[in-house]
């Protein structure tokens, strides 16, 4: 084992501790959590068994004759932890026990001792200003917890979040992680959670307020769904590719929330940018016939342009 004033192994001449040593902390640090995103999976790939398929079948379809209008696979996800989580955590339960008798490393069995069920949670998202965590209240009773981020995108403050959590690991108190589903909801939303009282255990009640308040699967308002589409339908036209631009317009329709009296306007304003910014193949027109496609004015289509590049400078 190489101590913390041995030369560092890397040939840097550095002492160990002046060098590597964090890395490979931090390499452990990854290798743990990674250790825990694969006992979650395998529960996924492992229930339900053949025995609870039946009774999982008919939550299922309860779901899916209650939600038509959402995709059938976003309503099965759903249905799915609910039935493992709400109506049959023994199987959980009985999950955990097996893992808890084949894990050796003490760290590893005091973070398996925690996670006797993952519970539901859903609220408001307040701060996100760590790179590592988002904070999130409870709607109904306030709770206050810090969710570890799955991904780099852009989620700003105000928008709504469902999920079922468990302790991350740290053993830091009230720092969680989500078992699988990790669901956004645009600001708009916020008044179908309020209006959910009813038990957790009926929260089927809860995703059919959020239908009857316009939700439709999307993460983003009517106006930034139509945002995407108007550029999207634009660059198919001209068989160029959306996918670098939506990226980028995704990130700021909802971090600064954009308002225009046309969402062609903001449309143009990215594809103008996409198009001077290397993220498409070059379309030979001037700024005014890009405009005229869209039906916007040029000097609308220039104003979200300049607000795009000042947004990712």
């Amino acid at each position: 084992m190489v101590k913390r004033n041995d030369p560092c192994p890397c040939g840097s001449g550095k002492k160990y501790k002046k060098c590597c040593e964090h890395k490979t902390a931090v390499k452990v640090e990854d290798m743990f959590f990674e250790e825990l995103d694969r006992t979650l999976q395998l529960f996924f790939d492992d229930y339900p068994t053949r025995a609870e398929m039946s009774a999982y079948n008919e939550v299922t379809n309860e779901w899916l004759q209650a939600l038509p209008s959402l995709h059938p696979q976003l309503v099965q996800a759903i249905a799915l932890e609910h039935f493992f989580f709400m109506q049959k955590p023994a199987m959980w339960q009985s999950y955990m026990k097996k893992v808890s008798k084949q894990t050796l490393r003490p760290v590893s069995q005091q973070v398996y001792a925690s996670w006797v069920c993952p519970r539901l949670f859903y609220g408001e998202i307040i701060d996100v200003s760590s790179p590592l965590y988002i904070k999130v209240r409870h709607t109904r009773t306030g709770e206050e917890i810090f969710l570890r981020r799955e991904t780099e995108r852009v989620i700003p403050e105000g928008m709504m979040t469902y999920t079922y959590i468990l302790p991350d690991g740290t053993l830091e108190e009230n720092h969680y992680l989500a078992t699988s589903i990790f669901i956004f909801f645009a600001p708009t939303h916020k008044k179908a959670f309020a209006q959910f009282t009813a038990d957790d255990t009926e929260q089927l009640k809860l995703w059919q307020l959020l239908v009857a308040n316009g939700y439709n699967g999307e993460e983003f308002t009517t106006f930034e769904t139509n945002v995407l589409k108007h550029a999207e339908d634009f660059l198919t036209k001209h068989e160029r590719n959306f996918d670098e631009l939506r990226i980028v317009l995704e990130d700021y329709l909802v971090e600064e929330r954009p308002g225009a009296r046309k969402e062609a306007a903001i449309a143009a304003g990215a594809v103008r940018y996409a198009n001077e910014n290397g993220l498409i193949e070059p379309l030979q027109m001037t700024i005014k016939e890009m405009a005229e496609q869209f039906g916007v004015s040029a000097s609308s289509l220039t104003k979200y342009y300049q607000d795009i590049t000042t947004y990712r400078s």
